[in-house]
């Protein structure tokens, strides 16, 4: 990562008041954060930016957070970025 780089994150939530707080606290900590609200937008978003960290809840439509992690698991690209499973 060179100087002024900002490391990306994706956060999966599909809960949007929840999603605008976590978005404000990550990009005020120095993230560049891209947003989906459910797991197959995620798991898109995920394919197409190969972020540094994915954070997503556990409880969603379309792709539940354990269906995510476990797609990205499987592939050999995605396996290596690092997960947190946030969840009320």
């Amino acid at each position: 990562m060179t100087a002024g780089t900002k490391r990306t994150i994706v956060y999966v939530e599909d809960e949007p008041a929840v999603q605008r707080l976590v978005e404000f606290w990550l990009e005020d900590a120095g993230y560049r954060v891209l947003l989906a609200s459910d797991g197959a937008e995620g798991l898109e978003l995920i394919r197409a930016t190969v972020p540094d960290l994915v954070v997503t809840d556990a409880l969603m439509p379309e792709l539940t957070g354990d269906e995510l992690v476990e797609l990205l698991k499987k592939d050999t690209e995605l396996r290596d970025i690092p997960i947190i499973m946030a969840t009320a």
